[in-house]
């Protein structure tokens, strides 16, 4: 997603050249202080364009001093916002760069993808909608349009707006890494005849398109039996990726160890009456791509469940805990302070997911990044329930490697990092197994695909609800799913994704190696 952002600033920075250029006239400035306004965004657009984003939201807040109303500080801060997440702070920026340039239709796009990450799909299809209003040609809108559709199930119409964005702009490869991601290519289907004609063409793309275009190209060649011409396309496509990260592991590995080391075994694991009692949310935690939107699709399809998709809430809610040393005080005034936070820590949450579904006895919460707060989950919701979805190691990180992420997985795009993390994250969810004993229900992926039916009834149990047939009707289910599994999820149970690393031979000795440490 950041990399086609960059692009549509780029594009709206042209166009806003050519619709509301900035004079002394319409922006009251002198001479000399329009000049320091253009130098600002021109400093602010590269340092954005290379990574560092607070020195970009800092020049931004700059030209907002000189311009209050420049509509391209905005945009950027938008993006800002985006690459960081802060889905709602950058849903407003947007809207208001929109005020000052209404007729701008990529702000359009941005804003409908600031939508997309609230999970507010219908509304992102208006608004790219609108967007192509202002501007049929608008590539960026088509393809996101046909986004927001695969998100909402209706894949016809996606794969229409996929090949129309194709015929409008052959050298945004997008559209072709989305319409792979729909079906099985074959050799006589057409999709796939016009990405193998890739490979022959002469012009050169950039390098964002070149990466679009390497992992269509991988999923295509493993369709087709090609296993070694796919993981070598899959292998170019990471190693472009990762040349555009400025990742550094590091800090994260630093990170899981001193949540281990905090959050150690005690009596604080087996208090009472501690955190807010409501037992309404549900937290599906592990690593990407190891069966959690087929655990969320089959709790989603109980009539007293709903599912809420990948939340920010419990982030929100850790961030004004402080921990002490032995985590709950045996000082009584100290005690109750302790104590009292944590009960309105995890109230806030409630309060929060509540707002999505008031009426549900359970919420769930599938956000897989909150293996790392598992700890902390129980300290502020002792009452909820956690399921930690399972895969074979090597699988779930192959599996990883050949998804072009939107965001947040930059670990996934080398194998030697991808497997230290893959350790790391089974080592953090091994301690949280240790300490809380019986209290996490772990489901194997392997397991769900031999038996669905017995894996379902485990879940329903887990989270103390009746049976409902229902359940398994999982695929049959129209809520949107906001994952790179919105397609599979909709299909009855399949077993192909079962042991798929051995077909690629030597090339995957990297990762292997790095995970040599809990293998069998």
């Amino acid at each position: 997603m950041n990399r086609a952002l960059k692009r549509r600033q780029e594009k709206h920075t042209q166009k806003g050249a050519e619709t509301h250029q900035l004079t002394t006239k319409n922006t009251g400035l002198s001479a000399t202080r329009l000049k320091t306004l253009s130098e600002l965004m021109i400093k602010a657009r590269k340092v954005y364009d290379a990574g560092d984003k607070p020195l970009a939201e800092k020049y931004c807040m700059q030209i907002l001093a000189l311009h209050p109303s420049n509509a391209d500080a905005y945009n950027l801060l938008g993006g800002v916002a985006l690459s960081a997440s802060k889905y709602e702070k950058a849903r407003q920026l947007f809207v208001k760069a929109i005020e000052l340039a209404p007729e701008t239709d990529s702000l359009y796009v941005n804003y409908g993808i600031a939508l997309k990450f609230l999970e507010l799909h219908e509304q992102s299809l208006a608004v790219f909608d609108h967007a192509l209003k202002l501007s049929p040609k608008n590539v960026e809108a088509m393809n996101n349009r046909g986004s927001s559709l695969i998100t909402l199930g209706r894949f016809d119409e996606a794969r229409v707006c996929f090949e129309a964005a194709l015929k409008l702009d052959p050298t945004y490869t997008k559209p072709l890494l989305n319409l792979g991601g729909m079906t099985k290519h074959t050799k006589e289907n057409e999709n796939t005849k016009t990405l193998l004609s890739y490979e022959t063409r002469p012009k050169k793309l950039s390098v964002d398109n070149e990466i679009n275009l390497q992992f269509a190209l991988g999923k295509c060649h493993e369709d087709l039996g090609n296993f070694e011409e796919s993981m070598s396309r899959y292998v170019k496509a990471n190693s472009l990726k990762r040349q555009q990260l400025n990742y550094d592991m590091a800090p994260v590995l630093k990170n899981f160890s001193a949540l281990k080391n905090t959050l150690v075994a005690g009596p604080w694991t087996e208090e009472v009456g501690v955190g807010c009692p409501s037992d309404v949310p549900v937290f599906i935690v592990g690593m990407s791509r190891s069966g959690s939107t087929l655990v969320e699709q089959i709790l989603d399809s109980h009539s007293e469940v709903f599912g809420a998709g990948e939340l920010t809430v419990a982030d929100k809610s850790f961030a004004k805990l402080k921990l002490l040393k032995g985590i709950i005080p045996t000082d009584p005034e100290a005690r109750k302070a302790v104590c009292s936070n944590f009960t309105k820590r995890g109230e806030f949450y409630v309060e929060q997911v509540q707002k999505r579904a008031p009426n549900a006895r359970r919420i769930v919460d599938k956000m897989l990044f909150n293996f790392k707060q598992v700890g902390l989950l129980y300290l502020i919701l002792p009452n909820a329930k956690i399921i930690h979805c399972k895969r074979n190691p090597i699988d779930t990180c192959l599996s990883n490697f050949k998804i072009l992420f939107a965001s947040n997985m930059d670990f996934t795009y080398d194998f030697e990092e991808l497997g230290r993390y893959y350790l790391a994250y089974k080592e953090l969810m091994d301690h949280w197994e240790t300490i809380f004993p019986n209290k996490i229900l772990t489901v194997e992926y392997e397991d769900v695909v031999q038996d669905v039916e017995g894996q379902a009834k485990r879940i329903i149990e887990h989270c103390d609800l009746s049976w409902e047939e229902g359940c398994l009707d999982f695929y049959k289910s129209k809520r949107a799913v906001h994952t790179a599994s919105a397609t599979q999820v909709r299909q009855p149970i399949y077993n192909s994704s079962v042991g798929k690393w051995q077909r690629y031979g030597d090339a995957i000795n990297p990762l292997i190696d790095a995970l040599k440490p809990i293998l069998d």
